[in-house]
């Protein structure tokens, strides 16, 4: 089942559940709004974000955009791969990851990633559905463990077993053809929000539900405020998403035929699971994961 399952997810950039909750925030620095000042005064235990469709609990950390372009460039770069121990593991440079990103090789860039990649170990998170599926996350990371090699400046990362199974329930999103443009997008109030309206077949709403489904609250931040958010969406260019705004604030969107959909849990029964055998690639990658740990240096991250 995990070679399918490998194959499944090497074909999607991210999921409907991660892209429509809100576990990665719209902000670009949240360590300057109140969300974070809360989530820090409360001993970083957890803070709860709830839209129509799901209910989230946050502990450790609190994730945004920037952890969301990295998983996804790790997922269209179909850079995951597994052993035959059902792990599920990436290897990769900074320079690649951060040259995906539109980032320099700095010093503190590279920091940056690695602070990110952090980030992906510590947070805990819990996701109540309240439509469809009546499966739910508990208490899960994204990953179990990430080793840095100073001397290569590489990365080995290795999935949570729980966050990987979380997919069988989930649906899966390929956005890829669009995720440079996505990348390119600075203000990720705005990346937010591409990214929750192409996780959906059809969308016709008002602007601020969806800020709202986003994790904004429109009701907290103030007129001022709300409207400095709608100006600077409404004034980008989201034209080559299909995505239109009017007048009346009205947001339009119909799924583009490039952008394609499909439910994890019935693409597994049309494989026919029980039928898979190991293949000598996860074999092999059993030693090729237990050597680069072996080899890292650096800082290790659990």
């Amino acid at each position: 089942m995990s070679k399918i399952l490998l194959d499944i997810l090497s074909n999607a950039t991210s999921s409907v559940d991660t892209t429509r909750s809100s576990i990665f925030l719209p902000y670009s620095n949240i360590q300057s709004t109140n969300t974070y000042k809360n989530f820090v005064s409360n001993g970083n235990k957890g803070s709860i974000f709830e839209n129509r469709e799901y209910k989230i609990k946050i502990r450790n950390r609190l994730l945004g955009q920037s952890h969301r372009d990295i998983l996804d460039v790790i997922f269209s770069e179909k850079l995951l791969k597994r052993t035959t121990n059902n792990e599920h593991y990436a290897e990769f440079s900074l320079y690649f990851i951060l040259k995906k990103l539109g980032k320099s090789q700095g010093g503190k860039n590279r920091d940056f990633l690695k602070e990110k990649i952090q980030d992906l170990v510590d947070v805990v998170i819990s996701l109540e559905r309240f439509y469809g599926s009546s499966n739910s996350w508990s208490d899960i990371h994204i990953l179990d463990k990430a080793q840095y090699s100073s001397k290569n400046n590489k990365f080995i990362i290795k999935f949570s077993s729980d966050y990987i199974n979380s997919f069988k329930t989930d649906t899966l999103v390929n956005y890829d053809k669009y995720l440079p443009a996505i990348l390119a997008i600075r203000n990720d109030t705005i990346k937010s929000f591409v990214r929750y309206v192409l996780a959906n077949d059809f969308i016709n709403f008002q602007l601020v539900y969806v800020l709202e489904q986003l994790g904004i609250n429109t009701k907290a931040i103030g007129t001022r405020q709300l409207n400095k958010i709608k100006k600077t969406i409404k004034d980008f260019d989201l034209s080559v998403f299909g995505i239109t705004i009017t007048d009346s604030e009205q947001v339009s969107y119909n799924k583009q035929n490039d952008i394609n959909f499909w439910t994890v849990d019935t693409e597994l029964k049309k494989a026919g699971v029980s039928q898979q055998v190991v293949s000598a690639s996860a074999q092999a990658n059993n030693t090729l994961l237990k050597n680069s740990y072996d080899q890292a240096s650096g800082i290790t991250i659990y």
